[in-house]
């Protein structure tokens, strides 16, 4: 016969339940930021685009590190950079160097 103190534990669980899922959204998105945003890819991809320019005009051999998280695939052809984010909402990145070497051509390989 009490309905009203039932409706409001019902609430006050779903309350309980939102709240912990939206918890959990903003943790998943202060740990893993790049999976939400493509800031850093652009950056990233133009950054990279002004490396590759400098590194061929520039004379002799050079041989250049450039760090970058393991999530994002980089591809470079003779005509463009691209940079794809293959970030997913758990995942933590480790650091992957890509290796510039400049001799006659530019080589890039990741390591």
């Amino acid at each position: 016969m009490n309905k009203r103190g039932e409706e409001a534990q019902l609430y006050l669980i779903i309350e309980i339940v939102i709240g912990i899922l939206v918890a959990g959204l903003f943790i998943s998105m202060a740990t893993n930021y790049d999976s939400y945003s493509n800031i850093h890819k652009i950056f990233i991809e133009k950054d990279l685009k002004l490396l590759s320019e400098s590194l061929l005009s520039a004379p002799g051999e050079i041989e250049f590190i450039y760090p970058i998280k393991s999530y994002y695939d980089v591809s470079i052809s003779s005509t463009e950079i691209q940079v794809q984010n293959n970030a997913q909402l758990i995942q933590f990145a480790t650091e992957d160097k890509l290796v510039f070497t400049k001799t006659d051509d530019l080589r890039v390989v990741r390591q």
